[in-house]
């Protein structure tokens, strides 16, 4: 097995460099190599954290209302997001200059769990097993870690996440971050909507209740958008 995933990386390789696309061989390459030390995120536990610039609400707050159009996905910070050390995809959406984050993790960073020590990651990054039916059957992100408790992810790399999406837009005043796997599967599905050209305002209620599950104890389930569209 080990010796088709080498061949299959060369080849990947050979192929970029033969189309000129360097670049896109070398972070290839790095999905699948020991990260360098400045990817280690467990570092944090060394060194006295500083504090987070971050003014996040508290959770007991309920956002308000979404209302029609105010709430837009951002191709800037996902791809700004997803070029950090340990993500291996993103979705950004802002509404009322709060950034809700949601992240899917690969082998590009170590040390980005508290309850695991630095260097050493997660066994199931490329080998997950599902234990649980899915919510929503079309998973783009099967292979990739997640994490159902946001507060187990490290200070460290939680505050990349922040620092990255404030240095891109300075309006944004409040991060909201999570590597929960359904989390970034609703994500991921209103992200489809815009990508398709569709506007996103005959979801702004179905986008208020993810959010608010998510990240403000909400006690209404989400529900995926096969559910509502071509209605």
């Amino acid at each position: 097995m080990k010796r088709i995933k080498l061949i299959s990386l060369l080849m990947i390789v050979l192929l970029a460099v033969a189309t000129g696309c360097g670049t896109a061989a070398k972070r290839e390459m790095e999905r699948y190599s020991f990260p360098a030390p400045t990817s280690d995120y467990g570092h944090i536990k060394n060194k006295q954290a500083e504090p987070s610039p971050v003014r996040a609400l508290n959770a007991d707050q309920s956002p308000k209302e979404h209302q029609e159009g105010s709430v837009f996905y951002s191709y800037t910070l996902s791809d700004a997001v997803n070029e950090i050390d340990g993500v291996a995809d993103a979705r950004v959406f802002v509404a009322d200059e709060i950034a809700y984050v949601a992240v899917v993790l690969d082998n590009t960073g170590r040390g980005m769990l508290k309850s695991m020590p630095s260097g050493q990651r997660d066994s199931s990054v490329f080998n997950e097993k599902v234990t649980a039916p899915m919510s929503i059957h079309n998973n783009p992100f099967i292979s990739y870690l997640t994490v159902n408790d946001t507060s187990q992810l490290s200070d460290l790399f939680v505050g990349r996440v922040h620092e990255t999406v404030m240095a891109h837009d300075g309006s944004i005043h409040s991060v909201h971050l999570s590597a929960n796997k359904e989390f970034m599967y609703y994500m991921d599905e209103f992200a489809q909507v815009v990508w398709g050209g569709a506007s996103l305002d005959p979801y702004m209620k179905q986008f208020n209740i993810l959010i608010n599950h998510q990240f403000f104890n909400g006690q209404v389930m989400p529900t995926s958008l096969k559910y509502y569209r071509n209605r």
